[in-house]
């Protein structure tokens, strides 16, 4: 036997050492035990995990966290709105090469795996071992990633990674690479705030993604896997790295030659500038964010922040900068009266819509919304409901009220005793003119007769919703109402006594584009049509010749009201044309006193000078309320068969006589209105006799009466006494500031209470 035959024969023997063999076989059966036990452990684990695993089929009707876009109406981007800044894109709208880019950097093998790569995670181990980078490759599938952002969390266990690569072999084998593409470049996180390529782009390159270079596409496409540490904005060169190895992936994928490769790296990226995301724009804000509220309140958080809707305001962004505008001038023209603040809104009047808010001087210095969160008291703006009311009530515009002196008591025994703006009464009194010249005394004594209660469920139905003090200072605004309110309750008297509620929301539109939602007012009869044409055509007469005459537009019939507080802290303009209804008011935020203030001086010239733009740029065709009335144009062209118009006396309501010093035309149902001619300005007779008298008493004038008129009496009719208000011996009138103010009555008074201070709003003449 040769030499090497006696070796192999002797390599092949078996050990006859005992020790050696028992050690053997020990190896054997251990390394067959651990190889069984790792199986059992694998297979009791997927045992366990694989019914607690979610439904994959869920992802048919899958749509991811989408931001929501809300616009104006003349479709300017005024906010984004989300929980993930994501923008849905379907896979045909993603560049080819945007695709290729991914596939190579995150799993070249995508096209060919069911789901899970063990081949590629063995890899990914051994090189991360070898160059000590735990980053360096992941191992995961595009599979596997998806099933981890849409189903998983982030932790790193080995349950997780079971669960993992079950859900991927789940979606493999329900959804075609395509799909699982598209819903991977949907979802996954590009750094910065960005999900998706979509707001990617947008975020990096400022355009969609269908417009991205080759170039652009693979520094994106690198980016999921450490989007912090590859970010253009925190670390560009990392990024250029980045970018050039997914170029040179491709190129070893056979997606591009290595020309194209290199014309890529060459190409210079123009990276937009860092947004700061703490510091989200919004334009507008006022506006924006009270709509954003709205649209909260009717679809909820979760809609709002991860719908992906698309919300059409009823901004008017032209409207909004003249309204902007008009505040901050105005302001600018007053700096010297000490007024720091001011508000406007301004509704379409047919359909509610919001055109424009402006909530204060300047949004960055104070986010607080003084149009839709701050009660101011209204002053005498608010007269318009008591009169609405009193109309309601059997009372005309004709009808008489005498403004004298009043007292009421309140309480610790101090009376209350209501006050012009000007310290003079004016005798008896139409409510036309009381409410045109804001007479406070009237209003109070009307609230009296009226009830207060009557009062406050008017204004309820109209649309005032703040708390209001049940009490007689009510009639002078002394409850703090917000502006929007206000204006939108002031829409009834524009439209007949229709209230449309005001709204920002013109229409919704879902992810995909369907319309979900639109505007359709809602219209609600709050005051009959006589009684909100009365009460208009006394505002119309306010504007005309009262308070509010800087508030007059030529060519427009407009309708309004001044109010101003006690103290001076708050002036107001409430008014309304045909088609827009608008408010203003003006003020300091601590309730600061400005100096000499009033709505017909501070806020009524501002009105006028924004309702010009508005009017111009809405292209407002209605000039007077009666324009588009079918019924009045028939009534005209029949020569006006059942009505009649009668000239009245300002002063008593009653038909005008020749020597009535103001007079006015009012329309009347045949056989309706005043019958007698005016018995304080009779026209002259034989039995007649002229006397003079105080304007404001009726009484025979004094040397101190400060208007003093002659008029002529019917023999037996003239005044016999002499006017108790100016006599020789009265002192000073007070100013308005130090009247008494008024408090509560005792728990068992029985009379209409009067309001607990601090508050006495004023109102009266212009200045």
């Amino acid at each position: 036997m040769s030499r090497a035959a006696e070796k192999t024969l002797h390599a092949h023997r078996p050990c006859k050492h005992p020790v050696l063999r028992a050690l053997f076989t020990v190896l054997r059966v251990t390394a067959l035990l651990f190889a069984v036990t790792v199986v059992g452990v694998v297979a009791g684990t997927i045992a366990s995990i694989a019914p607690g695993l979610p439904d994959t089929e869920g992802l048919d009707s899958w749509v991811p966290n989408q931001a929501t876009r809300i616009y104006s109406s003349d479709n300017k981007l005024l906010a984004r709105l989300y929980v993930e800044n994501r923008e849905f894109v379907p896979i045909t709208e993603i560049p080819e090469h945007l695709q290729q880019a991914t596939v190579a950097i995150e799993d070249a093998r995508f096209f060919n795996h069911i789901g899970a790569d063990p081949k590629a995670l063995l890899r990914a181990v051994v090189n991360n071992i070898r160059n000590k980078d735990v980053y360096g490759q992941g191992g995961s599938t595009i599979t596997e990633q998806l099933a981890k952002n849409l189903f998983l969390n982030q932790q790193k266990t080995f349950s997780r990674r079971l669960q993992q690569m079950m859900l991927a072999l789940k979606i493999e084998r329900r959804y075609s690479k395509e799909e699982i593409l598209e819903m991977y470049l949907n979802e996954v996180c590009y750094g910065s705030g960005a999900f998706g390529v979509q707001a990617a782009s947008k975020l990096y390159f400022h355009k969609p993604a269908c417009e991205l270079t080759l170039a652009e596409a693979a520094l994106l496409a690198g980016l999921p896997r450490r989007p912090s540490f590859y970010s253009p904005f925190e670390n560009p060169d990392a990024a250029k790295a980045r970018q050039e190895l997914v170029l040179h992936k491709m190129v070893a994928q056979g997606d591009l030659t290595t020309e194209e490769a290199e014309t890529a790296i060459r190409e210079k990226l123009n990276i937009a500038p860092k947004k700061n995301l703490g510091e989200a724009r919004i334009e507008y804000p006022y506006f924006t964010t009270y709509a954003i509220r709205e649209l909260v309140a009717r679809y909820g958080v979760d809609m709002i922040y991860k719908g992906g809707l698309a919300v059409y305001t009823t901004l008017n962004t032209k409207v909004q900068r003249a309204a902007e505008e008009a505040i901050h001038e105005g302001l600018e023209d007053r700096s010297n009266r000490n007024v720091t603040q001011g508000a406007l809104v301004c509704i379409k009047t047919s359909d509610g819509s919001l055109l424009a808010i402006v909530g204060g001087r300047s949004y960055r210095e104070s986010q607080w919304n003084r149009a839709t969160q701050s009660r101011r008291q209204p002053g005498s703006s608010f007269k318009p409901y008591l009169y609405a009311a009193a109309m309601e009530n059997g009372f005309t515009p004709n009808s008489v009220v005498r403004d004298s002196p009043v007292s009421y008591p309140g309480a610790g025994g101090h009376p209350w005793r209501p006050k012009n703006y000007d310290g003079k009464y004016r005798g008896s009194i139409t409510l036309r003119r009381a409410l045109s010249m804001s007479v406070n005394v009237v209003a109070v004594k009307l609230m009296e007769q009226v009830g207060v209660d009557k009062v406050i469920e008017t204004a309820r139905r109209m649309g005032i919703s703040s708390p209001l003090d049940p009490y007689l200072p009510l009639a002078l605004g002394a409850s703090g109402i917000t502006l929007l309110e206000h204006a939108g309750a002031y829409c009834a008297f524009a439209t007949g006594g229709l209230r449309v509620e005001p709204t920002t929301i013109l229409r919704v539109l879902d992810h995909t584009g369907r319309p979900i939602d639109s505007l359709v007012p809602r219209v609600q009869r709050v005051l009959n049509p006589q009684t909100a044409e009365a009460v208009r055509s006394m505002l119309l007469t306010a504007v005309e010749s009262g308070t509010g005459r800087n508030a007059r537009i030529p060519n427009y019939q407009v309708a309004g009201k001044t109010g101003t507080t006690s103290g001076g802290k708050d002036a107001w303009f409430m008014g309304f044309t045909p088609d827009l209804t608008c408010g203003i008011w003006m003020g300091n935020d601590h309730n600061e006193r400005m100096y000499r203030p009033s709505g017909g001086f501070f806020c009524a010239p501002v009105w006028k000078k924004f309702m010009v733009r508005a009017l111009t740029i809405t292209k407002s065709q209605r000039r007077r309320f009666d324009e588009n009335s079918e019924k009045v144009k028939e009534t005209r062209e029949r020569g006006d068969e059942k009505t009649r118009t009668l000239r009245l006396c300002t002063e008593s309501g009653m038909l005008a006589t020749a020597n009535c010093p103001s007079a006015y035309q009012e329309k009347f149902a045949r056989g309706k209105g005043p019958k007698d001619y005016c018995d304080l300005h009779p026209a002259g007779t034989e039995d007649g006799e002229e006397v003079t008298v105080c304007s404001e008493s009726g009484q025979l004038a004094t040397e101190n009466c400060p208007s003093p008129s002659v008029r002529t009496f019917r023999m037996g009719t003239a005044p016999k006494s002499y006017c108790t208000l100016h006599r020789a011996s009265e002192p000073a009138e007070r100013h308005p500031s130090e009247t008494t103010k008024p408090s509560a009555p005792p728990a068992d008074h029985n009379t209409t209470p009067a309001l607990p201070p601090p508050v006495t709003p004023e109102e009266g003449t212009p200045e």
